[in-house]
């Protein structure tokens, strides 16, 4: 069965998302900068599942599961895998989220990080049978469910419609962001001195001359003080700064991702 799809009123989905960023699992895939390889944009909310791993323990809709996230991924993939619309925006439900380093405890034995102080999760996936879909060169915007968790047909056809119906109703009643609100940053301090990113620098350089490895991603933590609880607000403001055409912004429980990526 492919998703049900219903067109909506073409909007800018930065503002469209501007209530939905408070949402628990909401997930927005922004081309912020417009482009050939910036053409679809996508909102994701409402996850029927939610796989979080940390540590070592996993969970699935806060209930504990054995497996390994990896293996509950393929089946999970494989569960609710369905058909697409070829011709329409390609991420019409699914699977979103994100996969941290640490993930990679599931994969090899590798010694843990000792200072583990943001304590963010080394998996947040959620699997959503609700998208938006925008598609900036034809100006289009459509909604898609799949109907899932429900397996059987004719029930799966019948949710998938409600919830389309649902969620359309949730949009027209959402205040439209009109204005950026103001965020302001202070006191913005790296973990790094200069010295020190320097002299790490030139380790690495070593490592890889030994062969001991060939590549290495060093990079720097920058710390704030925000003056605003609107954590979409600083995104938006990344977005104003940065346009990328990969950005995402992305909220599960206490864990808020705001990235600006150009590949």
């Amino acid at each position: 069965m492919k998703p049900v799809v219903k067109s909506i009123p073409y909007t800018k989905p930065e503002m469209l998302f501007s209530e939905l960023s408070k949402d628990n699992g909401a997930v927005f895939f922004d081309s912020a900068k417009p482009g050939e390889i910036a053409r679809y944009s996508y909102i994701a909310v409402d996850p029927f599942l939610t796989l979080v791993c940390k540590n070592g323990e996993n969970f699935l809709n806060e209930q504990a599961l054995r497996a390994n996230p990896f293996d509950a991924l393929d089946e999970l993939m494989l569960r609710f895998s369905f058909e697409a619309h070829p011709e329409l925006p390609p991420f019409q439900g699914g699977a979103a989220g994100f996969l941290g380093y640490e993930a990679l405890h599931n994969l090899e034995e590798i010694p843990r990080q000792v200072n583990d102080d943001l304590e963010f999760p080394d998996v947040a996936i959620g699997f959503y049978d609700i998208v938006i879909a925008f598609d900036h060169e034809l100006e289009q915007a459509m909604i898609f469910s799949t109907g899932f968790p429900v397996k059987d047909y004719d029930k799966r056809m019948e949710r998938a419609d409600a919830r389309i119906a649902l969620f359309e109703e949730r949009l027209q009643s959402l205040p439209r962001l009109q204005l950026m609100p103001d965020v302001t940053v202070e006191s913005i301090v790296s973990n790094f001195t200069q010295d020190d990113y320097f002299a790490a620098t030139t380790k690495f350089i070593g490592y890889i001359v030994a062969g001991d490895i060939f590549e290495a991603n060093l990079s720097q933590r920058f710390q704030a003080t925000l003056h605003s609880i609107n954590l979409y607000a600083l995104y938006l403001m990344l977005r104003v700064k940065n346009p990328a055409p990969f950005a995402c912004f992305m909220r599960f429980g206490e864990t808020v991702i705001a990235s600006a990526s150009p590949e």
